[in-house]
């Protein structure tokens, strides 16, 4: 459905919104992952295991390059 006049913007500015708020709530999930996953890392540096530890920190840099490098929504 397209929408003409101050109907156009209504629907350009909910979805603008929602892109928003779904963006915001993958980041802040992704954080909390990230903050677990630290707290694994210290228990697998204490025990030793150097082999879940480095696979752990490739996670934790793939997870951060996701959210800081991969647009949301790209521009056509």
């Amino acid at each position: 459905m397209n929408f003409v006049g101050p109907f156009a913007q209504s629907q350009q500015n909910a979805r603008l919104f929602l892109s928003n708020l779904i963006f915001a709530t993958a980041c802040s999930e992704t954080i909390k992952a990230i903050q677990d996953m630290q707290g694994v890392n210290a228990k697998l540096e204490a025990d030793g295991k150097e082999e879940a530890l480095n696979a752990n920190k490739q996670d934790e840099n793939l997870f951060m390059n996701i959210m800081f490098t991969t647009p949301l929504e790209k521009e056509v």
